[in-house]
């Protein structure tokens, strides 16, 4: 299999509704993915206000889990929330080419600030593309940290001051895993959800191939049932003519 995993890298994952937060807590269940898969290619996209492919398909493990180590809040320039942005860069950075099974897991909050994520996803199924999404974050939700010099020293605020609660907005991930045949999973529901996504995605790919393997057999048997009932029929008759023939003589 081929997959992407494409990491929400904004403010809001750095909300403490899940420990230590929700980014670290994320890059701890990727790791566990990374440990646990058996000659699968995986690749890395983070996103904010931007995607950017991080880590290309590889089967380099362990250089996919360095590149996970630097992915952070910090790592784009731009932010904000582009699931749309995040779904195409990850759907392109899966070859034309090859039978693999490609599938993206987005891990991520659900916050969106573009809106556009249901052409995204159609885009995604288009290209045979499967997307499973890891909703992290509670529904109660948590105050955004502002760090200086790795310290907090505020939460982030509106323009009124209050302090802003960011939530796990569930509905766009469902609505993209729904439209491209996958499935949502929300973080604090499942003890081990990466391995939980992991067997999903294996018993697709391997249904999948059992289809590709078997669904073109054709019954050829007819062929040689006709050509064995004629040579017998065949052989009747001669064996007719030659006993008419021996009583002749």
């Amino acid at each position: 299999m081929d997959i992407i995993v494409a990491l929400d890298l904004s403010r809001s994952m750095s909300a403490a509704d899940i420990s230590p937060s929700r980014i670290q807590r994320g890059k701890f269940e990727i790791i566990k993915l990374i440990s646990s898969l058996k000659g699968d290619r995986i690749g890395l996209v983070g996103f904010a206000g931007v995607a950017h492919l991080q880590c290309p398909l590889t089967l380099d493990h362990r250089a996919a889990r360095l590149l996970l180590d630097i992915m952070d809040e910090s790592l784009l320039p731009v932010q904000g929330s582009a699931l749309a942005d995040a779904i195409r860069i990850s759907t392109d950075a899966f070859p034309d080419d090859g039978n693999k099974h490609k599938v993206i897991i987005l891990v991520s909050d659900g916050e969106d600030h573009e809106r556009n994520i249901e052409d995204a996803a159609k885009y995604a199924a288009g290209k045979g593309v499967t997307i499973y999404s890891l909703g992290v974050g509670t529904l109660s939700g948590a105050p955004i940290p502002v760090y200086n010099k790795g310290q907090i020293t505020d939460y982030k605020r509106d323009k009124n001051g209050s302090v802003i609660i960011s939530h796990l907005q569930e509905d766009a991930l469902w609505r993209i895993s729904d439209l491209t045949g996958g499935d949502y999973i929300r973080m604090t529901d499942i003890q081990n959800p990466m391995n939980h996504i992991y067997t999903m995605i294996a018993e697709l790919d391997k249904k999948e191939f059992m289809t590709h393997e078997f669904g073109h057999i054709k019954q050829l048997y007819q062929i040689f049932l006709s050509a064995g009932l004629f040579l017998l029929l065949l052989n009747g008759i001669i064996s007719h003519k030659r006993k008419k023939y021996e009583s002749a003589d």
